[in-house]
């Protein structure tokens, strides 16, 4: 399909569909090039375009319509494009500003989003800093909790996050005096929240939410806490008690 003069792109007079698209197996930059049904002559300013991505791009990238000649990919007017800022399967869109190809707007095809608890209560030791190992899920769109060995929440997907996460507390015999709660980014707390018990209680719940930037790679997120009494510490289980969920919110 080509487009007339009258229905083609803006800046593009003779631009169809460019959903043609290869990425060059260079390790830190990429080599866009799209193909298009008919001719452009040149780049035209504020030109503006969208494609679909083939290949997930691993640092600086150039677009190349047409062999017309092939331009760098800014963001925010002079920033190189990071890894992962192109995603295979996604629509991109640019426009030419004279010099560079800015990209504009960015469709992540992977936005995570998880939900995980507690499925037994956890033994802890008294008013100690512990790690609860959320073992059950509720559901993991991108498989990117470990609910098996390290208990963390690690997207590849890089942007920020919302994360919500609950602990129950429990100490026997009505001693509960303290329960904490805290969200760590790489073991960095974030966020923390606790509830002090001045009656005579085996059970409290405290609550902590924070917004963590993520970079896709490395970054993770885990649920810590901390219950004082006399005896029987633990994290309570149930898909209510204790838990930790969390989703994308935007890219970065």
């Amino acid at each position: 399909m080509t487009h007339t003069e009258e229905q083609a792109p803006l800046g593009f007079p003779e631009v169809a569909d460019s959903k043609g698209l290869k990425t060059g197996a260079l390790g830190l930059v990429s080599s866009v090039v799209v193909g298009m049904a008919s001719t452009a002559p040149a780049y035209s300013l504020a030109a503006s375009l969208g494609f679909v991505v083939a290949t997930t791009n691993t640092g600086a990238a150039t677009l190349n319509l047409n062999s017309i000649g092939a331009k760098t990919i800014k963001k925010k007017a002079t920033q190189d494009v990071s890894a992962g800022d192109l995603l295979a399967g996604t629509v991109a869109d640019v426009y030419y500003d004279g010099t560079y190809f800015q990209l504009v707007s960015k469709a992540y095809g992977a936005a995570p989003a998880f939900a995980v608890y507690r499925g037994g209560n956890q033994a802890v030791s008294n008013a100690t800093n512990t790690q609860v190992f959320l073992q059950a899920e509720e559901f993991d769109t991108d498989a990117a909790y470990d609910n098996v060995t390290n208990y963390r929440f690690q997207p590849g997907a890089p942007g920020y996050y919302w994360i919500d996460g609950q602990i129950v507390g429990y100490a026997s015999g009505g001693s509960l005096t303290l329960v904490l709660a805290t969200i760590r980014k790489n073991l960095t707390t974030m966020r923390s929240a606790y509830q002090s018990v001045n009656f005579n209680a085996t059970s409290s719940s405290v609550n902590v939410s924070a917004l963590v930037q993520l970079n896709g790679t490395t970054d993770y997120v885990t649920l810590w806490g901390q219950v004082a009494g006399a005896s029987g510490q633990a994290f309570l289980g149930g898909q209510s008690e204790t838990f930790l969920q969390g989703y994308f919110v935007r890219p970065l």
